[in-house]
């Protein structure tokens, strides 16, 4: 065996495997400091399953906590944002998927609804949204059941409406549609679009 050729080949994979990721999954720290890192599932068959990460090959995975206020996933676009949930009465992570003036935030869960046949769990989809860095409020959410549902759809749609109050053309459009996920995506671009081109709200 070429020893010569050997060891300097053991020496680079030592390095590889030691080196920290230079892109794909990352988190975010309540520091504002981007690490990249490497992202998995801790347990799965769940709507938000938990999940850890390591900075290195090398190193241990950690679970995610309070000091990670945002991760990415490198095969999913969106961004999962630590945020206190009054809904929820937690802070949890969101999954971001629109960003501007007015941010939108998904999150889904189940819930475990008796029947005659016994227990069985439903799915339930919530729609967040904030302005800027504020708290989020829920502005939406469709469920298999009523139970667990803190908010009626009229304080939804009036928390919407509170969001873009300052635009009061987009909030008379508002007024005369039917309030659906399909509206409010609708809607949340229009308002950042024109916000973002004119550095305020439109009047």
């Amino acid at each position: 065996m070429n020893t010569f050729n050997f060891l300097p080949l053991v020496f680079l994979l030592s390095i590889v495997n030691s080196i920290t990721y230079a892109q794909g999954d990352y988190v975010i720290t309540k520091n504002h400091e981007k690490v990249f890192c490497e992202l998995r599932t801790e347990s799965y068959g769940e709507y938000n399953p938990a999940y850890e990460y390591r900075v290195s090959k090398k190193s241990h995975f950690a679970k995610l906590d309070s000091n990670i206020v945002v991760y990415h996933i490198a095969n999913d676009s969106a961004i999962y944002q630590l945020k206190n949930v009054p809904t929820f009465k937690s802070k949890i992570y969101l999954k971001r998927f629109v960003s501007g003036r007015i941010n939108l935030y998904a999150y889904a869960n189940t819930s475990r609804l008796y029947q005659s046949s016994g227990y069985n769990e439903v799915g339930n989809t919530y729609l967040f949204a904030s302005k800027g860095e504020d708290d989020v409020v829920q502005i939406k959410h469709a469920s298999a059941t009523l139970f667990g549902n803190a908010h009626s759809q009229n304080e939804e749609k009036a928390a919407f409406l509170g969001l873009v109050a300052d635009n009061p053309a987009i909030l008379e459009k508002l007024e005369t549609v039917k309030y659906d996920f399909y509206y409010i995506l609708k809607y949340v671009k229009i308002y950042n679009s024109e916000y973002k081109e004119n550095n305020k709200p439109v009047k």
